[in-house]
């Protein structure tokens, strides 16, 4: 057995209703945080504006695409033969 398992500590019946008292209060605060939260984000949700942010994710995310194809298959390829006929002058015969 490990020397630490076998250790105990007494703690005054004061004491003990003093730490109880604090930590009630604390998880008490932490709940009360997470409730103004959770209605804090239902509110916003029945306004309307869930929707508007929806629609914005869907357009950032068309625009997104947009400018990946317009990047990958117009803009890169001149830039990739230019790079190519560059290294191709340097290699010329003499």
């Amino acid at each position: 057995m490990n020397f630490i398992s076998k250790i105990t500590i007494t703690i005054s019946p004061k004491l003990k209703q003093k730490f109880q008292t604090f930590v009630g209060f604390f998880i008490f605060e932490q709940k009360a945080k997470h409730m103004k939260l959770l209605k804090e984000f239902k509110d916003f949700a029945v306004k309307g504006n869930m929707m508007d942010m929806a629609i914005g994710i869907i357009i950032g995310a068309s625009f997104n695409a947009i400018v990946n194809v317009l990047v990958k298959n117009i803009i890169l390829p001149p830039l990739s033969l230019s790079n190519y006929l560059e290294y191709f002058l340097d290699k010329r015969i003499d």
